[in-house]
C-alpha cells in the first residue's frame, strides 16, 4: 500500500492525501537531499526507524522551518504521518512473517524459534517461548 492510499484509509481527505504525499515525495525529500541528508527520495523508505533518525535534522533546516511555518504546519503533519505510515506497514509486514513461520508444519520448534529471534530482534526474544506456546 502506499502512503497516498494509506492516508485516505486512515481518514484522511484525498486533497489532504495528495498534499502530504507531494511533501513528502517532491519538497521535504528535495530539501534533505540538498542538505546532504539523504541520497534518495524519502517515499522510497521502508523503515520508520530511518525516518526517525532523520526527522529533527529535516525540521532543523531553514527552508523547511520556513516553508512549514507559511504552510501552518503542513510540512511537520506529513513529516508525522509519513512516520506513521512506515510504523504501520512495518508492523503488518511482521505480523504476517510471523504467522507464516509459525503456521509452517515442516519447520521444527528450534528452527522457528531461531526465525522468530532473528525476525524480531534479541531484545524481544524472552517472548518468543510465549508465542510457540
Amino acid at each position: 500500500m502506499n502512503f497516498e492510499k494509506w492516508l485516505v484509509q486512515v481518514g484522511k481527505s484525498e486533497k489532504t492525501a495528495k498534499n502530504y504525499a507531494q511533501a513528502i515525495d517532491k519538497s521535504i525529500s528535495k530539501w534533505a537531499r540538498d542538505a546532504g541528508l539523504i541520497d534518495r527520495s524519502l517515499d522510497l523508505m521502508n523503515s520508520a526507524g530511518q525516518l526517525g533518525e532523520l526527522i529533527d535534522a529535516i525540521k532543523k533546516l531553514e527552508i523547511f522551518q520556513e516553508r512549514n511555518r507559511k504552510g501552518k504546519g503542513m510540512y511537520s503533519a506529513a513529516l508525522v504521518q509519513f512516520y506513521q505510515y512506515l510504523s504501520d506497514v512495518g508492523s503488518n509486514e511482521l505480523e504476517v512473517d510471523l504467522e507464516q513461520i509459525l503456521a509452517d508444519k515442516a519447520l521444527p520448534i528450534t528452527e522457528k524459534t531461531a526465525q522468530i529471534s532473528t525476525r524480531i530482534g534479541q531484545e524481544n526474544s524472552g517472548r518468543i517461548d510465549l508465542i510457540l506456546g
